[in-house]
């Protein structure tokens, strides 16, 4: 326990005198990136850390500015704006939503997204964060709707991030014509808003109720797969059949959030997971070099 103390103490001092070094433990990952991926534009990543205040103290990108299909990552957005509505007064946790998606029983949902289930605006956030299930997501798209869940994405400066279609939908046909986007860039300012509440977009109660959302996710295989159980690591996953993505962050002391994040345009859950734990192995291992 002394040992874990004194680890902390010195990560805070550590910070605090040298913060810029911190992403240079990126550089470790950026090696392993195939030139192949890296020029292709396949790919990309980004480290971004922060004080609590949502102070940028530095950050680092690999493509930071590409365009990239967000699969699931995009689902924080469609939460920010319901809970948005529910500080707003226009919704509450306990109201009772029909499903009705054309492709609810198609979609592997079971019969509590079956057609003529009614489930509460809670239920539908909890089971699309937590789970990512897909029906919850189209249903609280049509209640927020795509345009303005794409105006909260400007206010966040997350100006290339677009909703244009719903998740996993092959009924409607709109997977056939459009593509939602994001940017490495575009997830750091989202997680920041989400991690510090920095633009006060969200009441503090809807912000940490999102946070315990983020922190409940049943899939992590991506960037924490090979995490400690002590490193939560508060995130949403997102894969397709040619997509693997994964965005988030964990408080690295009271003081200082790191987010992570990896887009690719192929499916390689390896290289999102060696992501994670070459940056969160390296950084600790520099610090106890150190100490």
């Amino acid at each position: 326990m002394k040992k874990i103390l004194t680890l902390l103490l010195f990560i805070t001092v550590a910070i605090s005198a040298n913060s810029q070094e911190l992403c240079k433990v990126f550089d470790d990952f950026i090696k392993i990136i195939p030139d192949s991926v890296k020029n292709s534009n396949k790919a990309s990543y980004g480290i971004r850390i922060i004080d609590k205040k949502g102070n940028i103290i530095c950050e680092n990108y690999v493509n930071k500015n590409v365009q990239f299909t967000p699969a699931s990552t995009i689902k924080v957005l469609i939460a920010m704006k319901i809970l948005q509505l529910i500080d707003e007064g226009k919704l509450n946790f306990d109201t009772k939503i029909t499903i009705n998606q054309p492709n609810a029983n198609e979609d592997g949902g079971g019969v509590r997204y079956s057609r003529g289930v009614i489930r509460t605006i809670k239920e539908l956030l909890t089971d699309m964060i937590e789970e990512s299930n897909n029906i919850a997501s189209n249903q609280l798209i049509d209640i927020a709707t795509k345009e303005k869940i794409n105006k909260l994405a400007d206010d966040l400066n997350a100006n290339n991030t677009r909703l244009y279609r719903k998740v996993y939908d092959f009924i409607s046909g709109e997977i056939n014509k459009y593509k939602n986007s994001t940017t490495a860039y575009d997830l750091a300012q989202i997680y920041t808003e989400i991690s510090t509440g920095e633009r006060k977009i969200l009441s503090e109660e809807s912000r940490m109720f999102l946070i315990d959302l983020l922190g409940n996710t049943t899939i992590n295989n991506k960037i924490n797969a090979d995490f400690p159980s002590n490193i939560k690591f508060y995130h949403r996953t997102g894969s397709t059949s040619k997509r693997s993505a994964d965005a988030g962050f964990f408080y690295l002391n009271n003081d200082t959030i790191v987010i992570l994040i990896g887009l690719q345009n192929f499916q390689n859950s390896k290289l999102l997971s060696d992501f994670g734990r070459i940056i969160l192995n390296n950084f600790l291992n520099n610090l106890q070099k150190k100490m």
